[in-house]
């Protein structure tokens, strides 16, 4: 496909070109793209930006390789010829999602994902080299292995895929047409999503993975033992590995998985907070052995902020209409949701929280599903109802959580206006609204 785009441009410069040194020009042209392709290849294989980024020849013209009216030409061939092209020939052979998927005139919202695929991964204001350094310098990934999401463009996000498995992608290409749609990041395909972050200003985020069980039922019977997994127990817990597990110096998969579950509140609650970013940007991640209720209370208080029944009735409202959504979805009823997080967000103006993560989304066949019972192997129970009634409950106690705890520190210190002076210096203190938040 590249050397192809390579011969059509040269071509078109023998075209249009009224210079005398028409063969040095193109073979500038040539050399100058090949060494920008390899370099955005490299950063973040931005191939098709670099291709089709106005800027991009914009470069080309003012170091005078190419003139005025070759880049005229390219401009428009490379906005209507080439993206016309390239959405023909990259989506019916390059770029097949992980399953089979062929639009049908049904398929409205696929049709239109298709569409804003190449649209969005053409950012065309600035040059990439900026337009990189300021995107990456306000990114951060929250949670999930590093390095596993990179910005595609000002609003959407690439997400890494593993070769062997397509069950994220899959869990996509469903959830679009799933009454779930409002509550997961829009696909755009091989794993392009929308980034949620782009609705707010400086949010305050939080990541909470949802479910009783945190593991596939197909790792229980995987016997690989991982080192880095040993050293991930021992940095929590040192004296948790038994005298065999401290010989080979590493767990399987199942055990670290097991343990963390039963350190942290997932065994009791059926969910856990992984990690916190406040509104200044401070990123919290140490929440391993957070699995009492009062602690869970005290994290969400901070997180919250001073206008903490604002924001928390938002979120209350929002998780009752997802669980809503969740016993209508066909996806939600016949599918695993391991691993799978809600995302909480709120800024000055805006809350809202969203359903993410789906690697270990599977499909179940065998059994039905109610997502409330306990786990045994062979029923692929996930307890992600369990995980979200005790999440929308500790929201609604905290009110009179906060209320004791008011109380209590006004007893110790005998001034309710030091404990609020104290609140507002926490690590995750919310900035106050002054705006009402935009419910819909």
């Amino acid at each position: 496909l590249v050397n192809s785009l390579f011969c059509i441009r040269c071509l078109l410069f023998i075209a249009i070109s009224a210079r005398a040194k028409l063969l040095l020009q193109c073979v500038c042209v040539c050399v100058y793209l090949s060494f920008n392709v390899i370099r955005q290849c490299c950063l973040m294989r931005h191939l098709w930006n670099l291709l089709t980024s106005t800027s991009f020849y914009l470069q080309l013209a003012n170091k005078q390789i190419i003139n005025r009216f070759c880049f005229s030409v390219l401009i428009v061939f490379t906005k209507f010829v080439l993206p016309a092209a390239f959405r023909l020939f990259a989506f019916n052979f390059l770029l097949r999602p992980c399953s089979p998927f062929t639009p049908t005139a049904a398929d409205e919202n696929q049709l239109h994902f298709c569409k804003k695929s190449v649209e969005t991964a053409i950012p065309v204001v600035v040059p990439l080299e900026k337009w990189l350094q300021d995107r990456l310098s306000s990114w951060v990934q929250l949670s999930g292995h590093d390095g596993t999401i990179v910005p595609a463009s000002d609003s959407t996000l690439w997400k890494k895929r593993a070769s062997n498995e397509s069950n994220e992608s899959n869990a996509y290409i469903k959830l679009m047409n799933d009454p779930l749609s409002n509550f997961v990041a829009k696909f755009y395909l091989f794993i392009e999503i929308e980034d949620l972050t782009r609705h707010f200003n400086n949010p305050a985020i939080m990541d909470v993975k949802i479910g009783t069980r945190t593991f596939l039922e197909s790792e229980v019977n995987n016997p690989a033992k991982r080192a880095d997994l040993y050293k991930k127990m021992i940095a929590i817990d040192g004296n948790e590995p038994t005298e065999e597990e401290h010989a080979d110096k590493a767990i399987t998969k199942l055990r670290y998985m097991q343990f963390r579950e039963r350190e942290s509140s997932t065994a009791e609650f059926g969910f856990r907070i992984e990690a916190i970013k406040s509104s200044d940007g401070h990123t919290e991640k140490n929440f391993k052995r957070v699995k009492s209720k009062d602690e869970i209370m005290e994290i969400l208080i901070n997180f919250f902020g001073p206008d903490s029944k604002k924001v928390r009735g938002i979120f209350v409202k929002r998780l009752k209409v997802l669980r809503r959504k969740l016993l209508r979805s066909a996806v939600f009823m016949t599918h695993e949701f391991i691993g799978s997080s809600l995302l909480f967000m709120y800024d000055k103006k805006h809350a809202d929280v969203w359903m993410i993560d789906f690697a270990k989304v599977c499909p179940v066949e065998t059994v039905t599903l109610n997502h409330t019972s306990s786990w045994q192997l062979g029923n692929h129970e996930d307890g992600y109802f369990v995980g979200l009634d005790n999440l929308i409950q500790i929201f609604e106690e905290m009110k009179l959580f906060e209320m004791r705890r008011l109380s209590t520190n006004t007893t110790k210190k005998n001034s309710s206006s030091s404990n609020i002076s104290r609140m507002s210096n926490t690590s995750f203190d919310g900035e106050r609204f002054g705006l009402e938040f935009n419910t819909a």
